[in-house]
């Protein structure tokens, strides 16, 4: 069985397992202290690269979860630079380059047999009861990537529910992008 990686990718706070012939051997989070976003980014992306560094596997797999637009455009903005400086830091390891997947938050949840609009302390009892873990109920981010990483195992048992089939039908489900709403200055035409 491969090993996978989960990342659970946040500027505040983000959340990494690693799973090995099908069982959680690491997990943890990392919250940089910098107030700046971009030396946040750098940051994760160098404590990842130790994390990824230890795998040390040949064909280990990443699954990233898939960045969300909700409400806030600048939010979107940061999380898909920091997805793209850790994207970046995973493929240019010249030796072994992972095969990465990305998915969303539900569909992750559903295939670990949790509703989608599961509370963060539902996630952390559900990671908790299923692996004889003792998260506490701030490590709402470490249970996500755990979460993330036991996709990657289950996919990999149901060879029917591969990375590519998860994002065709998320995409052919009929979600859309959001309409980003203009300015009264640009809805009329004007720069």
């Amino acid at each position: 069985m491969r090993t996978y990686i989960g990342l659970d990718l946040s500027t505040v706070s983000t959340g990494w397992s690693v799973f090995k012939d099908g069982k959680l051997s690491q997990s943890g989070v990392i919250r940089p202290k910098n107030a700046d976003v971009m030396t946040r980014i750098v940051e994760i992306a160098d404590r990842l690269s130790k994390v990824v560094a230890n795998v040390q596997a040949e064909g280990y797999e990443v699954v990233i979860e898939d960045t969300f637009y909700k409400k806030n455009y600048k939010t979107t903005v940061v999380l898909n630079r920091l997805g793209g400086a850790v994207f970046y830091m995973l493929m240019s390891t010249p030796d072994i380059r992972p095969k990465i997947g990305f998915v969303t938050a539900t569909g992750a949840r559903k295939r670990f047999g949790l509703l989608p609009t599961s509370s963060k302390k539902n996630i952390i009892d559900a990671v908790n009861a299923r692996l004889g873990l003792n998260l506490a109920d701030v490590d709402d981010d470490e249970a996500d990537a755990i979460v993330l990483g036991c996709y990657g195992v289950l996919t990999e048992m149901d060879p029917s529910a591969s990375f590519d089939k998860t994002s065709n039908d998320f995409f052919k489900s009929g979600v859309k992008t959001p309409r980003i709403k203009r300015s009264k200055r640009n809805a009329k035409g004007k720069a």
